[in-house]
């Protein structure tokens, strides 16, 4: 999550700062390999939803090769979310895998990865995407899923992104880009809009000092349908800045038109919209700030055909002291219909605070919230009011190095 949205992919083409997020940062030399195991006891207040009480054995194993020239991140968590008592609106089991190859050459830089995850309800917080599990919260990977940011409640889906971005420099003042991706959303039980969207484009990035660079690219996607058969494609031409202003804050921003077409024109429209990105980034040893704002055509969810989305999110963790690390995360999601005139609101926040107990095993407590409302009524199986949850648990995390 990983905070680029997967709302058309644009962010990814029209940002630098965006894709860094994605290229693996294993360039050191050293490989590692971390596993962790947690368990949580979580509480769940629903309002008229009723209260339900789950627990949740989970765990994540990432693995980076250290190599200069081809480095490797593979990650993966998952686990079960069982419910103790009450109805139980997020039972199941739950996995997100993502892995990322770079190549990298003197003037050529080559990545692709593959982002897959299957959930019993919309993704919100933590690399699982279960709110209250004890994932690490507060950090740049905990944000929505792009392509799920209208939340549901007992609605599985499985969803896969993979992503393609070939940089070239040309001289060092020019680098040319190109990218593509591919995005499948499918609900298996039926509940919801299966969708595919693809994205191609490319354009380029001119550095005007060490710290300034702006940029300008092209991108062609399509929205389809296999259900009912409609599709929808839309051109853009973004142009961005991006700055460092010292090592720790950097600041990037992009926007242009958008033009729409559809293959049914009763139903949408051709129209032109505007997308648009910004981020902002700060890092120090202690302190972790990232807020972003993306804006763009999106394929809708999986319950709209076709949306414009406006998403905020923002994350902070900071250590304090030897003993405590907290983190807060938090977002903002305004998804309107381009084929209805249904806007759909949601909100979602989390704070957790962690102490270790020894060398390899911590405890954590956790509070989330969520919130959803719309102009039209909702399917039962939307969140449709507030629900809180507070959990507590035990984190068990050990890294080695493995030989290559």
């Amino acid at each position: 999550m990983r905070f680029c949205l997967k709302l058309a992919m644009i962010g990814i083409a029209a940002c630098p700062a965006v894709v860094a997020q994605v290229a693996p940062s294993a360039t050191t030399g050293v490989a590692e390999l971390r596993y962790t195991l947690r368990y949580a006891q979580l509480a769940q207040f629903g309002g008229y939803l009723g209260d339900w009480q789950t627990f949740s054995p989970s765990g994540e194993l990432a693995y980076s090769n250290g190599a200069h020239g081809h480095p490797l991140v593979l990650d993966y968590g998952g686990g079960y979310v069982g419910t103790e008592g009450g109805i139980g609106y997020s039972t199941g089991a739950f996995h997100h895998l993502e892995i990322s190859q770079n190549f990298v050459l003197p003037k050529w830089n080559f990545l692709v990865s593959d982002d897959t995850s299957y959930h019993p309800q919309a993704p919100t917080m933590g690399f699982s995407g279960i709110a209250g599990i004890g994932d690490t919260t507060g950090t740049s990977g905990t944000t929505t899923s792009p392509g799920q940011s209208i939340l549901t409640l007992s609605t599985h889906v499985l969803e896969s992104t993979a992503i393609g971005n070939l940089h070239h420099v040309l001289n060092p003042l020019i680098t040319l880009n190109l990218q593509a991706s591919d995005d499948l959303l499918r609900y298996p039980g039926g509940n919801g809009l299966d969708t595919n969207a693809q994205t191609a484009g490319g354009g380029g990035s001119l550095r005007i000092d060490a710290r300034e660079s702006i940029s300008a690219n092209y991108l062609f996607y399509r929205f389809s349908y296999p259900d009912s058969g409609i599709s929808f494609r839309a051109n853009s031409v973004l142009l961005g800045i991006e700055r460092s202003w010292n090592r720790r804050l950097s600041t990037s921003a992009s926007g242009g038109p958008v033009w729409i077409g559809s293959s049914v024109h009763n139903a949408i429209p051709t129209s032109i919209q505007f997308s648009a990105q910004a981020a902002v980034s700060y890092h120090s040893r202690s302190t972790s700030l990232g807020l972003a704002y993306n804006r763009g055509a999106s394929e809708g969810s999986g319950y709209l055909v076709g949306a414009e989305t406006d998403t905020v999110s923002g994350n902070y963790s900071r250590q304090i002291g030897r003993k405590l690390t907290a983190g807060i995360t938090g977002g903002y999601n305004h998804t309107s219909g381009l084929e209805t005139t249904s806007v759909i609101e949601s909100t979602f926040a989390g704070a957790q605070v962690s102490r270790p107990l020894g060398r390899y095993l911590s405890i954590f407590a956790s509070y989330s919230a969520l919130d959803q409302w719309s102009t039209n009524s909702l399917p039962t199986n939307l969140l449709a009011q507030v629900v809180q949850i507070a959990s507590f648990g035990l984190t068990y995390s050990r890294g080695t190095n493995p030989k290559r």
